[in-house]
C-alpha cells in the first residue's frame, strides 16, 4: 500500500507542477519570480541564449520541477527522504545540463555547415569581386541554420556599416578561431584587391574546417563507445547493493529499512549522477576552442 500512496503523490507533484504551470494567476507569478530566482533562472537563460534558445520560465520550472517531482516520487516508493535533497539538487543542475547539451549540438551543427557554406561564398566572391554583393548572393545557398550571421552582415552592410566593422561582427558573433582567419584573408582581400592568391588562401582555411570536422567525428565515435563503457560498468556496480538487498535479517532490508541503508543507496545515486555527468564533460570536446 505505501508503494501505491507514494506513487500516486509523486504523480500527484509532477501534474500540480505542470498545472501550476500552465495556469499561472497573480499571487502565481510573484512565487515563479522567487522560484525560477533561487535555481539560477537568469545565469542559466544567458546561457541558452548564446545557444540561440530564448529559455522562458515556464520550460526553466518544466525542468525543475521533472527533477523535483521525479525524486520525490523515488523518496516516497522507496521511503528515503535523503532523495529528496538529491532533487533539489537536480533541481538546480537538470536545467543547466540540457541547456548546455543543447548548446554543444548547435555549435557542432553550424561548425560541420560551416565550411560548405563558405565555399558557396568564395565561388561568388570569385564572380563579383566584391565581399558585399557575393555575401548577399550566397545567402540562399547559406545552410539556414547558420544564415543569420551572414544575413547580419548584409543589414549592416545596407546600413552604412563599413565592411571591416561588420567583418568584425561577423568574426565576434560565431567565435570559430578558422572563421575568424577567414573573415581577416576577406578584409585582406578587400584592402588589397581579390586576387587568385587571396582565393587560394580562403580556399585552403576552407580545406582545414573541413578536416577538423572529419577529425571532430572520429572523435565522437571513440567517445560515444567510453560513454557506453562507463554506462555498463555503473549497471555493474548497481548489482552489489542490489544482490546485498537479500541478505535480509529479522525481514528487514539493509538497504532500504535502515539508516545506513539508506545512506549508502543515496551514495549511490549522488556518485551515478556525478560520474554521468561528468563523464560527459570529459569524454566530449570543448567546441568553444575550436
Amino acid at each position: 500500500m505505501i508503494y501505491i500512496c507514494g506513487a500516486l503523490w509523486g504523480l500527484f507533484v509532477l501534474c500540480g507542477g505542470f498545472i501550476f504551470i500552465r495556469n499561472p494567476v497573480v499571487k502565481r507569478k510573484y512565487n515563479q519570480m522567487d522560484i525560477v530566482k533561487f535555481f539560477g533562472y537568469e545565469e542559466i537563460k544567458k546561457e541558452a541564449e548564446s545557444a540561440g534558445w530564448q529559455l522562458e520560465r515556464k520550460e526553466f520550472l518544466a525542468l525543475v520541477v521533472t527533477a523535483v517531482g521525479t525524486a520525490t516520487f523515488i523518496a516516497l516508493v522507496i521511503e528515503n527522504v535523503f532523495y529528496i535533497i538529491g532533487g533539489i539538487v537536480g533541481g538546480f543542475y537538470l536545467p543547466k545540463f540540457v541547456v548546455m547539451q543543447i548548446k554543444k549540438h548547435k555549435r557542432y551543427s553550424f561548425f560541420e555547415a560551416l565550411p560548405d557554406s563558405l565555399k558557396f561564398i568564395v565561388a561568388k566572391l570569385i564572380d563579383y569581386g566584391s565581399i558585399p554583393k557575393a555575401m548577399e548572393s550566397a545567402l540562399p545557398d547559406i545552410a539556414p541554420h547558420i544564415r543569420e550571421p551572414f544575413n547580419k552582415f548584409v543589414k549592416s552592410i545596407k546600413l552604412n556599416l563599413t565592411v571591416e566593422q561588420a567583418l568584425k561582427e561577423l568574426a565576434n558573433e560565431v567565435k570559430i578561431r578558422k572563421f575568424t582567419d577567414f573573415t581577416e584573408t576577406l578584409l585582406l582581400a578587400h584592402t588589397e584587391g581579390i586576387n587568385e592568391h587571396s582565393v587560394n588562401t580562403l580556399n585552403t582555411i576552407i580545406d582545414t574546417m573541413v578536416e577538423d570536422v572529419r577529425a571532430i567525428k572520429n572523435i565522437q565515435i571513440i567517445c560515444k563507445k567510453d560513454k557506453q563503457d562507463v554506462l555498463v560498468v555503473l549497471l555493474v556496480c548497481w548489482f552489489i547493493p542490489i544482490a546485498l538487498s537479500f541478505l535480509n535479517s529479522n525481514n528487514i532490508n539493509l538497504f532500504l529499512d535502515t539508516f545506513i541503508g539508506q545512506m549508502i543507496m543515496f551514495s549511490y545515486f549522488l556518485t551515478t549522477i556525478f560520474v554521468v555527468v561528468k563523464g560527459d564533460e570529459y569524454s566530449s570536446l570543448d567546441l568553444d576552442e575550436l
